[in-house]
């Protein structure tokens, strides 16, 4: 849906997280979503996949450092998706889809940046059609995250919009403010 108001009310919640310095494994496309200043998946915008994303053309490994050693709630990473199976004469995006799709998260988590946690993989996520949004709901105390973010191989490409660091919930009040018709929705 294209509508202002439902982008508003549904839009993925990117507030309240920790915040972060983070580089990458793989390049991102230097011609379109290309993140020159290295802050987009950090910056609390992600409803736009034409202007709030940055595009890989394969698996990427972001690796994160909050700075010093903190207690989080978890780690929410939104992607955009969009299937779009007609054929287009560009190289690069040649193929049976020129859409884009991500379909896992792996997240491990260390204190020193040497020694690093199993990675856990989520494959299930909420959205709305356009977004898809993969949550990792575990409480841990870390200074660095790597989250790899694995592409559908059906896809050339995936779009990442936003990585949060969730902060922990200090009272109701908090949680209410940080309460989304999404979450309500995976609750019930």
């Amino acid at each position: 849906p294209r509508d202002p108001l439902f982008r508003t009310i549904f839009a993925p919640q990117t507030t309240g997280g920790w915040p972060f310095t983070y580089r990458t494994d793989v390049r991102p496309n230097p011609q379109a979503h290309s993140d020159r200043s290295g802050k987009d998946l950090a910056d609390g915008k992600c409803q736009d996949a034409a202007r709030e994303s940055v595009q890989y053309p394969d698996d990427v490994t972001v690796t994160m450092d909050l700075g010093e050693v903190r207690v989080a709630e978890g780690v929410t990473l939104v992607s955009f998706y969009r299937s779009d199976n007609k054929k287009v004469v560009r190289k690069e995006l040649t193929g049976p889809n020129v859409g884009y799709c991500t379909k896992e998260m792996l997240i491990s988590v260390s204190e020193d940046g040497t020694h690093w946690s199993q990675p856990a993989t989520i494959t299930k996520y909420d959205g709305d059609g356009e977004h898809r949004i993969f949550t990792w709901d575990r409480s841990f105390k870390a200074r660095f995250l790597r989250v790899k973010a694995i592409r559908a191989k059906d896809f050339p490409r995936q779009l990442l919009g936003e990585i949060v660091v969730r902060r922990p919930v200090k009272d109701d009040t908090e949680l209410a403010s940080r309460t989304t018709p999404f979450i309500v929705k995976r609750t019930l």
